[in-house]
């Protein structure tokens, strides 16, 4: 498989790195989070917001530690629910293998072949804003749906157009 990767920054500022692999009669597309810039800030926050909680319990009230302990379940709770990664997997002759990861689960959604219409990056407006996303045409029971491809991540319109063209390129081959 000869990979194909970068960084790249989703819509909330964060950054991810993309990495396409192609592979004979495949093509897997992966874009997930980069650890490397939050993690350290993060276990930083986690551990003095934990031992803020250790310490008020043992020298302030009652009511002071299970406020920090709020805190601290806001600032972690999130991070369990939030996605870690997301792949699409192309076979040709087979179809799409969608995954989205994130810190407790995996949600995994297949579509055959022949059952896409087209793939495309779509302007849609969102709180405010005009996004793009790639999307899928999908003909299931005589009904075009249309279903939404990285939505968690929300890569910017330069990271969908370089997976666009790589699927692209790869459908025909």
């Amino acid at each position: 498989m000869v990979p194909n990767s970068g960084k790249f920054k989703c819509l909330n500022g964060e950054i991810v790195v993309l990495n396409v692999e192609k592979g004979q009669g495949c093509l897997r597309v992966s874009i997930k989070r980069d650890y490397e810039v939050l993690s350290y800030k993060k276990c930083l926050l986690f551990a003095s917001q934990t031992c803020a909680v250790i310490l008020s319990q043992i020298y302030v009230s009652l009511y002071v530690g299970i406020a920090l302990f709020f805190i601290l379940l806001v600032t972690v709770v999130p991070t369990l629910f939030s996605i870690k990664e997301e792949n699409i997997i192309i076979v040709k002759g087979l179809g799409y293998q969608i995954n989205r990861k994130y810190a407790l689960t995996t949600n995994i959604k297949f579509i055959p072949s022949e059952n896409v219409q087209n793939i495309f990056i779509n302007e849609v407006i969102l709180r405010y804003k005009v996004i793009h996303l790639l999307s899928l045409i999908v003909l299931e029971n005589n009904k075009k749906t249309l279903i939404p491809l990285l939505s968690d991540m929300l890569p910017r319109l330069d990271c969908l157009e370089t997976i666009y063209k790589a699927i692209k390129q790869f459908e025909n081959s």
